[in-house]
């Protein structure tokens, strides 16, 4: 049967089993826990792979081999939005340790559950995301209260009803984003079983989205705070 994109060219299952030296069910099981699912995406010519589509191949040849330790270097760099993705759920399969450098905001929220961060001449561990990050960074670097001044004692009056205080727009999205957090956390437990369910994948898609926009007007809140 010959091929749109040349006979030399090998299909992912092909190159996986060349690789592995899985059985042609254990290399299709493979391909399907890294988002390679159906006869098309197993028959697809290396070749004709997207940039996205080639590093989750990659990560799926890792694991098979045995590896438990992954160092990645800005690995969403030129992807697009639907590449990412895939990458980050393969990444989020990965059973070993992955060293993750990127100053991808958004993917080391997916992902991450340390972040070691370059501070000064030194390095610093924090537990969690990068929204985690954020929150104990913007903590540290709040300024401290000011001290009262001591004022001449005055008559007293009757005080004004207490008026009760809202959650501010950046508490209220904090909020959020812990919701979302837990809500792609959840779905992330059910994907890892069956990364086949083609509603959860969507409901996972949604969310991320939605997460990625509340993380982004988190930073313009934020940056607004601090200016």
């Amino acid at each position: 049967m010959s091929r749109k994109h040349g006979a030399s060219s090998p299909s992912v299952l092909e190159c996986t089993q060349g690789a592995t030296g899985l059985r042609r069910p254990d290399a299709q099981s493979l391909l399907g826990r890294f988002l390679f699912s159906g006869w098309d995406e197993h028959e697809k010519p290396v070749v004709a792979l997207s940039g996205g589509e080639r590093r989750r191949l990659a990560l799926a040849l890792v694991v098979a081999s045995g590896a438990n330790f992954l160092v990645l270097d800005e690995p969403t760099n030129h992807l697009d939005l639907e590449s990412r993705e895939s990458l980050e759920a393969a990444l989020e399969a990965f059973p070993g340790t992955v060293l993750l450098v990127s100053h991808d905001r958004a993917v080391l929220d997916a992902v991450a559950d340390r972040i070691v961060a370059v501070e000064g001449a030194t390095l610093r561990s924090y537990p969690g995301g990068w929204a985690d990050y954020a929150r104990i960074r913007a903590g540290e670097d709040a300024p401290p209260p000011p001290v009262p001044k001591e004022r001449p004692a005055k008559a007293k009056t009757v005080p004004a009803p207490a008026v009760a205080r809202g959650p501010s727009e950046l508490e209220r999205i904090e909020a959020s984003i812990e919701r979302r957090e837990a809500e792609l956390a959840e779905l992330e437990r059910a994907l890892a079983t069956d990364w086949g369910d083609a509603n959860a994948l969507a409901a996972h898609r949604a969310v991320r989205d939605e997460l990625r926009t509340l993380l982004a007007r988190w930073e313009e809140l934020f940056d607004a705070a601090q200016a």
